[in-house]
Formats: structure tokens, C-alpha cells, sequence
């Protein structure tokens, strides 16, 4: 259904606009990925601290991050081009990495920053689905190559990446992981400087914003001006509840349900949390071991989300696709815990971090989606903040659990986690819809 903001757009000319903006542009996430880098350093300080420690003092980190990029930054950012370099998060991410390069012994803990960078890959595909409601329907079908483009190359890198790490054709890894790291950090830097789609802006009462965005493309693309006051209503309109299970199945790419697939095949940025608040595990093991381990489930992770972008779009394949989105972590994790290629422990814990991440950003994506419209806009950024912090939980949750169980008690656990998680998804309603207006 197009509704009254769509129809504005596509009145104005959005379609000629849409090639110029590609993300959805958060100051407050350089923050987190500028924190995230700084954490590995502080990690390595207390190494011998328990796991348990490491995982609180890490978690109070983050949340002293999330208080700060809600203070200083913007959760949601308007039409204005964002300069990295103009936000403290643009500043911390730029520490970050020259405090990793300055010393050999910190480059242990760049292995861990490969999925820091991977954060910017995986926002893609999250922010894909907003962006995408903010096309004209008539260009979506064009625009559909554009994340899938992307995510072929990138899972291309990590394969030949890999293969050169395998055969030995590479000796040097710091160098390898280094550029990887770069790669996935460039991808964070072209987000930010992009900016946010008008829809996107109207879905959550941004009025104002909405305003702004709309003088903005008339203005960069000579349009013909129109009546925005006329054009679209704000009015706070009353909302007609999904029913539960026949819309899910009906329509997998409603806003909760696509997103809650795109987490659990796209956010495997958590392992950061659980490797750089686990240094021992680094050095102990060996390096090709832990990248070994990393670039397979970086690779999984994006091979999965390119079929997603495939078979979303398929009717054949979208209820199946549904359905093993909230139970095939569950199963990945099981097949890992017997790889005996990899160190049990490190492998255990990465998953578990992965896990709980994945989890609660799920859940909190779906909560999000239960408020009114009127409502959404501040819905939005708590939830999404919280979400963010998912993985500083997740590092917190299985520190205890390393301290006092055994790995294979932890993967059970986050087992049976993984499938209430998708039980609790099943049982919230889809995305609510506004009745049809003239």
C-alpha cells in the first residue's frame, strides 16, 4: 500500500534522487564503532582479570558509550551531510585505530576488529529495508542489485582472504586482517556521509525533518515545487493490528519480519564483543587458528545474507526462509561445537556471543515494531540503542557462563535461547498497518 508520503515523493521526483542516497546516516553509531575499537586495548589491560570482570567492565563501557551518543549525537539524523570527522564518534573511531597500529602487541587483538568493520557491512543489510521502503516502486526492482552487488564482493574478499591464509601464500597476517579492517571501516565512512531517506523520516513522525528532506531534493534536483503542508497529513492515525501468524507468513518482508531475518544472518559483529573481552583465549591460540575461525563465520554470515537478498523475493521460498531464519543459528552452532579444527573454547564463546546478540537485537526489533505509529519515533531509538548494546549483554552473559559451566553447557543453553527467541518472534504481531486514506 502506498500511503500519503510515498505518493508525495513520487510526485516530486524522488525516483531521480534515491541513486544519491544509499544508507540511512546515524552520528550516534560512530560512536559505538569508535568505543569498539578503543575496547580491545582495554581488554588487554586486564587480562587477568575472569571472564566475568572483563565482560562487566566492558559492558559499562558501552553503556557510558550509548549514554554519551545520546547526548551529544543524534539517534536519528536529518537530511544534512554528516562529516566523521565533525562527531566524537568520528574522533574516538580515528584513536581507536592508531592506538591498534602503534604497538606490535596490539596487533593480537586486530583479529577482533574484523568484525567491528564487518558492523558496517551488516548495517547495510538492515538499513537496506528502510531504505527500501523509501523507493518509489517503480525503481526498486533496479535498486535490489545494489546491496546484493555489494555483498558478492565482500564475501569474494573474505574468500580469497582466506584461501591466501590457508595455502600459505600470505606470511604476513597482520597485514591481511589490516586491510580487511580498512575495507569494512571504508563502508562505515561512506554510511555516514550519506544521508537518511525522506519516508523513513515520515515513519517516524519526524515532521520537520520529513519538511527539510522534502526542500532538499526539490532544491538539488530543480523540481517543480509542491504543497508539503496539502501533500502530507501527520495526523495521529488510528492503526489496524496484523493478525499474528497470516500476515507474517503472507508477507515475510513486512518491516519486523525482514529484520529480524537480515539479524539473524547478518549480525555476526558480535563476535567482537566476545574476542576482544577474551584475550587470553587470543593468545593462547594459535593466530591462523582464530582468523581461521573468524573468516569462516564471516563467510557463512555473508553468503547467507546474499541468499536472503535472493530468495526473499521469491514466493517459492520466502515461508521456508521465515521459518529457518529464527531456528538455523541453533543448528550452526551445534556443527561448530564439533569442528575440531578450531579451540573449543574460543569457538563456544564466539558463538555464544553471536547468539545472545543476534537474540535480543531480534527481539528488540520486534518489540519496536509493536508501538502505535504516532509512538515509533522514540520506540525507535530506544530500542535501537538498546539492540546496539546487545552484544556488550551478550559478552556479559557468557563471561558467567564461561567462569562457572563448560563450553558444551553454553552452547545447549544458547541453543534453547535461539529457539525462544523465534518462538517469542512468532507470537508478536507483524508490522501494524494504517487505514487507507483518500
Amino acid at each position: 500500500m502506498i500511503n500519503q508520503a510515498e505518493i508525495c515523493l513520487n510526485k516530486i521526483g524522488w525516483g531521480k534522487y534515491q541513486r544519491k542516497v544509499f544508507l540511512c546516516c546515524s552520528e550516534s553509531e560512530a560512536m559505538f564503532i569508535g568505543v569498539a575499537m578503543l575496547l580491545p586495548v582495554i581488554a588487554l589491560q586486564f587480562n587477568d582479570y575472569s571472564y566475568t570482570f572483563k565482560g562487566l567492565l566492558g559492558f559499562l563501557v558501552h553503556f557510558c558509550a550509548l549514554i554519551a551518543s545520546n547526548y551529544f549525537g543524534k539517534n536519528i539524523a536529518t537530511v544534512s551531510h554528516v562529516s566523521v570527522f565533525k562527531n566524537w564518534g568520528g574522533w574516538l573511531m580515528v584513536f581507536g585505530l592508531l592506538s591498534l597500529v602503534s604497538s606490535s602487541s596490539y596487533l593480537y587483538v586486530l583479529l577482533s576488529m574484523i568484525p567491528i568493520g564487518a558492523a558496517g557491512g551488516a548495517d547495510m543489510a538492515i538499513n537496506y529495508c528502510v531504505l527500501y521502503e523509501s523507493i518509489p516502486i517503480q525503481d526498486r526492482k533496479c535498486f535490489n542489485w545494489v546491496p546484493f552487488g555489494i555483498n558478492i564482493l565482500v564475501t569474494a574478499i573474505y574468500v580469497a582472504v582466506l584461501g591466501l591464509e590457508i595455502y600459505g601464500l600470505v606470511q604476513n597476517w597482520k597485514i591481511i586482517v589490516l586491510a580487511l579492517l580498512l575495507i569494512h571501516i571504508g563502508f562505515s565512512l561512506v554510511r555516514l556521509s550519506l544521508v537518511e531517506g525522506p519516508l523513513y523520516l515520515y515513519l517516524q513522525g519526524k515532521k520537520e525533518e520529513f519538511k527539510k528532506s522534502i526542500k532538499t531534493i526539490v532544491i538539488e534536483n530543480g523540481l517543480k515545487d509542491t504543497n508539503i503542508e496539502e501533500s502530507v497529513a501527520f495526523e495521529n492515525k488510528q492503526i489496524d493490528w496484523c493478525d499474528t501468524f497470516g500476515e507474517l507468513f503472507k508477507d515475510p518482508l513486512s518491516s519486523s519480519t525482514f529484520k529480524l531475518m537480515q539479524m539473524f544472518f547478518c549480525a555476526f559483529f558480535a563476535i567482537e564483543g566476545l574476542v576482544m573481552f577474551m584475550p587470553s583465549l587470543i593468545i593462547s591460540s594459535s593466530k591462523t587458528e582464530i582468523f581461521t575461525c573468524l573468516a569462516v563465520i564471516e563467510i557463512c554470515g555473508l553468503l547467507l545474507k546474499v541468499l536472503t537478498e535472493v530468495f526473499t523475493f521469491s514466493k517459492t521460498f520466502r515461508k521456508a526462509l521465515v521459518i529457518l531464519s529464527y531456528f538455523s543459528m541453533g543448528l550452526v552452532i551445534l556443527s561448530f561445537a564439533y569442528a575440531k579444527e578450531f579451540n573449543s573454547n574460543l569457538c563456544s564463546s564466539v558463538l555464544y556471543g553471536i547468539a545472545s546478540s543476534i537474540g535480543i537485537h531480534g527481539l528488540y526489533s520486534l518489540v519496536q515494531d509493536q508501538f502505535p505509529l504516532k509512538n515509533s519515533g522514540p520506540a525507535f531509538s530506544v530500542m535501537g540503542s538498546m539492540g546496539t548494546a546487545g552484544n556488550m549483554i551478550g559478552s556479559l552473559t557468557s563471561g558467567i557462563a564461561l567462569d562457572y559451566l563448560g563450553g558444551l553447557y553454553v552452547i545447549i543453553g544458547n541453543s534453547i535461547l535461539l529457539g525462544m527467541t523465534g518462538l517469542i518472534g512468532l507470537t508478536l504481531k507483524a508490522i501494524p498497518n494504517e487505514k487507507k486514506t483518500n
